[in-house]
């Protein structure tokens, strides 16, 4: 499958989740992540029902220099 990932606004880290390039104000939305999925190359009778399963966690932004920093001090 592809997934037509939005690089410009999101970036994939070494975790292997992506993450936000900005700080989100409150009641504010972000990009989509991506918008499209794309099967190619599989004969239709291999095709299946899957899921797309969506993780988010936020933290604040306050008084942190970056998101691992702000991650780090929860954990």
């Amino acid at each position: 499958a592809h997934m037509d990932f939005d690089t410009k606004d999101w970036t994939q880290a070494d975790d292997g989740y992506w993450y936000h390039n900005s700080i989100v104000e409150p009641g504010a939305v972000t990009s989509s992540l991506f918008t499209k999925v794309t099967i190619e190359d599989i004969e239709i009778e291999q095709r299946k029902t899957f899921d797309i399963i969506i993780y988010a966690e936020s933290v604040q932004a306050e008084g942190y220099r970056d998101i691992r920093d702000a991650f780090a001090g929860i954990r």
